[in-house]
C-alpha cells in the first residue's frame, strides 16, 4: 500500500504544483500590460522547459547508466523485451484507429485518437512505477522495453498522424531516421545504455552509492516532469470527449496489456528472474497516453482538445489502475 500511495502522491503533487504555479503566475500578471505579461509568462515557460531538460538530460541518464551496469542479460529471450514494447505501441495505435473509425470520427479526430492509443507514458510513469513496485533491477528492464519507442513514434506515429492532419509548409524535410539519430534524447539514452553495458560486461563492480542515489533521483525526476505537464494542462474540454476517454481507457488498460502478456507467456519470459520481466511488461504495457501524444495534434492541426482530454482522463484513471497492477504483479 505504501508503494501505491507513493506512486499516486508523486503524480498528484506534480500536477497540483504545476497547476498552482500557473494560476499564481496568471493572477500576478492579470493587471499588467499585454507586452509585459507576455514577456513574464514566456520567461516562466522557459523555466519550465529547463526543468524538463534537467530531468531528461541531467538526471534520467545517470539512473539508466547505473541500472544497465548491473542488469542481468544472460538469456537470449531478453531480446524479446523491446519487440514486445513495439508490439504494444503498434497494437495500441491499431486498435485506437479501428475504434475511431467505428465511432465515426473525422480524420482530424482519428489522427488525435490514434496518437492517444499508440503513444504511452513509459518514461515518467512506467519506469517510475516499475522502480517503486519492483526495485532498481526492473528499471533497466523497463528501459529495454522502450528501446524501440522513439523509432516507432517518429517512423510510424508521426507520419500516420500527419496523414490525418492539415498540410504544412516544409514539414520535416529531414528523413525520420535522420531526425531520430540527431535527437538529443535518443543520443543520450543510447549513450547511457551503452556505457552501462560496457561496464557490466567488463566485470567492474558498481559503487554501493548508486542504489540509494537512484532511489532519490527517480521520484524527483518524475516529479519535475509531471510538474511541467501540470503547468500546461487544460481541464475544460474533458466532458466533451467522455466517450473517447472511456474508449481509449479500454484500449490502454485492458486490450494492450492482454496482448503484451499473451506474447510474454508464449515466448516463456515468465521464467526469467522469477517473473520480474513479465511484471515489468505488465506495468509498462498498462500505461496511459504519453504527453508526447499531445504534440502531433498541435503540429498537424488534429483535434488537440480531444488529445488533451484523453491524456488527462487516462492519467487520472491511474488512481484505479495502479492498485490493480500492484495486485496482479503480486500474483505472477
Amino acid at each position: 500500500m505504501n508503494k501505491f500511495l507513493l506512486s499516486i502522491s508523486i503524480i498528484f503533487l506534480g500536477l497540483l504544483t504545476g497547476q498552482i504555479a500557473k494560476r499564481l503566475l496568471l493572477n500576478k500578471t492579470a493587471g499588467w500590460e499585454d507586452a509585459k505579461a507576455s514577456h513574464y509568462l514566456a520567461h516562466a515557460e522557459t523555466t519550465v522547459k529547463k526543468m524538463q531538460l534537467f530531468a531528461m538530460f541531467g538526471l534520467n541518464p545517470i539512473v539508466t547508466f547505473g541500472a544497465f551496469w548491473v542488469v542481468r542479460l544472460d538469456d537470449l529471450r531478453y531480446a524479446a523485451l523491446p519487440l514486445i514494447g513495439a508490439a504494444a505501441i503498434i497494437s495500441g495505435g491499431g486498435l485506437a484507429y479501428v475504434v475511431s473509425r467505428v465511432m465515426g470520427h473525422s480524420k482530424y479526430q482519428t489522427g488525435a485518437f490514434f496518437c492517444s492509443g499508440a503513444f504511452s507514458n513509459l518514461g515518467s510513469f512506467g519506469s517510475l512505477f516499475c522502480f517503486i513496485f519492483l526495485g532498481e533491477a526492473s528499471y533497466a528492464l523497463a528501459s529495454m522495453y522502450r528501446l524501440l519507442e522513439e523509432f516507432l513514434y517518429l517512423l510510424v506515429g508521426y507520419p500516420i498522424a500527419k496523414l490525418h492532419g492539415k498540410a504544412s509548409e516544409k514539414d520535416h524535410e529531414q528523413s525520420p531516421l535522420l531526425r531520430i539519430l540527431k535527437d538529443p534524447v535518443f543520443q543520450i539514452y543510447i549513450t547511457s545504455i551503452s556505457a552501462g553495458l560496457i561496464l557490466n560486461f567488463s566485470g567492474m563492480h558498481r559503487p554501493a552509492f548508486f542504489s540509494p542515489m537512484s532511489a532519490a533521483i527517480i521520484p524527483f525526476s518524475s516529479f519535475l516532469l509531471v510538474t511541467s505537464i501540470g503547468y500546461r494542462l487544460k481541464f475544460s474540454a474533458v466532458r466533451l470527449y467522455l466517450k473517447e476517454c472511456i474508449a481509449i481507457s479500454g484500449v490502454k488498460f485492458a486490450a494492450v496489456p492482454a496482448i503484451a502478456m499473451i506474447l510474454s507467456f508464449a515466448i516463456g519470459l515468465n521464467d526469467l528472474q522469477d517473473g520480474l520481466v513479465v511484471k515489468v511488461i505488465l506495468i509498462m504495457s498498462s500505461m496511459p497516453p504519453a504527453f508526447h501524444s499531445l504534440i502531433p495534434p498541435q503540429l498537424y492541426g488534429l483535434d488537440a482538445d480531444m488529445a488533451n482530454s484523453i491524456w488527462l482522463f487516462c492519467t487520472g484513471m491511474l488512481i484505479l489502475v495502479l492498485p490493480v497492477l500492484y495486485f496482479l504483479q503480486g500474483l505472477i
